[in-house]
């Protein structure tokens, strides 16, 4: 793939600093979906302020990473059910760390956690691929 392509598809939305950056790697960061579910008793962890906190503040450090993310809801929009996190790693082991590492993962919120590469097509309302 030629790398022109690739940089649109991984960084469609990173500013030109970030793609001069990502260009010198040899090996640059590749989009990964992360998907979790609710684990039981989540409801419970999501109501501990302190606990949802410390979540947002480390997605709030990994940000030049997630290229998106939310919670998942049920068909009412109320109800969580799980999350969505887009993010660019090296590698699959790279990703399942970064959901590792957040407070919420290691308090028992999310259930299973399913990681896939992400070959975009379209981010944004744009053709990426």
């Amino acid at each position: 793939m030629p790398k022109k392509r690739f940089l649109r598809q991984v960084c469609c939305r990173a500013n030109a600093y970030d793609l001069r950056l990502i260009a010198r790697q040899r090996n640059p960061p590749t989009p990964w979906l992360i998907l979790s579910e609710e684990a039981p008793g989540a409801a419970r962890l999501r109501a501990d302020a302190v606990l949802m906190a410390a979540h947002w503040d480390y997605e709030l450090s990994i940000k030049h990473r997630i290229l998106g993310a939310g919670s998942l809801r049920s068909d009412d929009g109320l109800t969580p059910t799980g999350s969505l996190l887009l993010v660019r790693a090296d590698s699959h082991d790279a990703a399942m760390a970064l959901i590792r590492a957040d407070p919420a993962t290691a308090a028992g919120l999310r259930g299973s956690i399913t990681i896939r590469y992400w070959n975009a097509a379209i981010l944004d309302r744009r053709e990426v691929g």
